[in-house]
């Protein structure tokens, strides 16, 4: 009875050893696809193309779209004798570069080994750029694929624990009575084993737990001028303007003002169009509103050149890029109550 329980714990922390060094390696590269549909790019990720039994998996989606186009992101239902969902999470839609970015996490558990699809990703889409009447379209994204493998088979290693432990200790008999004491102190090593055994096991569970489920550091967050500041830096660096690709400049210089607005006065300047956005001005009285015909003229010009394919030039351009500068710069974020400049 005690030979099957060192072999059963021996081969309990083999298991759970490999099991945590499989998973905290950090050269396991994530499996992704990009598909794009008309003026929408979508990226499917799955951090580990082949898990074990019991794993999480983690499929991630992320659609980035221009500004007058509007994602939904799939709502999943799913549940197999392989693969079942356990958890749903789409996040809200941000600002990016290149307008506006929908992110969705979906997990699922796995316990039958073998090769398996993830469920078909279902995305609609409403493009409402500068047309009378809004376009919906269905967007299906092919299914990625995993594969979920057994446990190792332990009998090879099992078999060798038995041949070791069938080995017989050279001690004497218990008639002879100078090896009887040492009988006795060599059991209680093999129960002071078997609780480090059990110990070990124990932390190596936790580690792993708190590798895989622990918190997260937070993220440091960047003040709206900044993040402002950064984004016209690298449009000034880029090309565009010298290859007089005035639509993707104007993209760019509204997407990156309008994002600002959002971050600095909490206004859906995104999701408006340039007339909603200015209409709605007046109801938020922390607006500067000396910089408002400045805005208005600057954005009504970008949506001529965007929608109505009307020509710029390179000087307007720059003009309209040192605009902005200067409205970023004129308006920073008033500074917090713990720094010194507040304290003042």
């Amino acid at each position: 009875m005690r030979r099957a329980w060192f072999v059963m714990l021996i081969v309990g922390l083999m298991a759970v050893l490999s099991h945590g060094d499989a998973r905290a390696d950090d050269s396991i590269t994530p499996d992704a696809r990009t598909e794009r549909r008309g003026p929408a790019v979508a990226t499917i990720t799955v951090t580990d193309s082949t898990v074990t039994s019991g794993d999480v998996i983690e499929l991630t989606l992320n659609v980035t779209a221009p500004d007058g186009v509007q994602i939904t992101l799939p709502e999943l239902e799913w549940d197999d004798a392989a693969l079942r969902l356990v958890s749903t999470v789409n996040r809200p839609d941000v600002p990016v570069e290149a307008g506006r970015q929908w992110s969705g996490t979906y997990r699922f558990d796995s316990f039958a080994p073998g090769d398996h699809a993830l469920p078909e990703l279902i995305i609609k889409m409403m493009d409402e750029r500068g047309t009378d009447e809004s376009i919906e379209t269905e967007w299906r994204l092919a299914p990625m694929s995993v594969t979920v493998e057994g446990v190792a088979n332990r009998t090879d290693v099992t078999a060798d624990l038995e041949a070791m432990l069938d080995e017989p200790l050279i001690i004497a008999s218990q008639d002879e009575a100078p090896w009887s004491s040492l009988s006795r102190r060599l059991g209680w090593l093999t129960v002071l084993w078997v609780v480090g055994v059990i110990v070990l096991v124990a932390l190596c569970g936790y580690l792993w737990w708190r590798r895989r489920y622990g918190p997260k550091p937070a993220e440091p967050t960047i003040a709206p001028d900044a993040w402002a500041l950064q984004h016209l830096d690298a449009l000034r660096a880029s090309d565009v303007v010298e290859h007089a690709d005035w639509d993707t400049f104007y993209m760019r210089l509204t997407s990156t003002l309008r994002g600002y607005i959002e971050r600095r006065w909490s206004i859906a300047a995104p999701e408006l169009t340039t007339d909603e956005f200015l209409r709605s001005i007046p109801n938020h009285a922390a607006f500067p509103a000396e910089h408002v015909d400045m805005l208005a003229g600057l954005l009504r010009r970008a949506d001529m050149v965007k929608f109505a394919q009307q020509d710029a030039a390179t000087d307007e351009c720059r003009e309209a890029l040192e605009t902005s500068y200067a409205f970023v710069r004129s308006t920073p974020p008033p500074p917090s109550r713990n720094t010194p400049e507040a304290a003042a």
